[in-house]
């Protein structure tokens, strides 16, 4: 891991776990497989609601990792960051693509 966080394949690490089908999460990982940016929608909670807290639905991307056991997630949304300006825009780019091939999910 660098010091940001990223292994040498830009995957976010141990301070951002997985949530969904954790062991499906854990397996992907150990087998290398493949993952890619996601786009989710986080939608208010019902406690949330009851409160009178304003309805604000708020989208976030997290690293994916689809499994047919059960595809698991990063639990919090990754960061935009990088050692250069290329850097940043190379993971921009990247995240771009991934939501135009992946579309939104919601994040349960």
């Amino acid at each position: 891991m660098t010091d940001k966080g990223f292994d040498e394949y830009g995957h976010y690490g141990e301070n951002n776990p997985p949530v969904g089908d954790t062991e499906s999460y854990t397996a992907a990982m150990m087998t290398n497989s493949t993952w890619h940016y996601q786009l989710m929608r986080h939608k208010t909670s019902e406690a949330a609601k009851m409160c009178d807290v304003p309805v604000l639905d708020y989208y976030a991307i997290h690293e994916y990792y689809p499994s047919k056991d059960g595809d698991g997630w990063t639990e919090e949304p990754i960061p935009v960051d990088g050692e250069s300006v290329e850097e940043v825009k190379q993971v921009l780019q990247a995240m771009l693509e991934d939501i135009e091939k992946h579309g939104v999910k919601d994040y349960e």
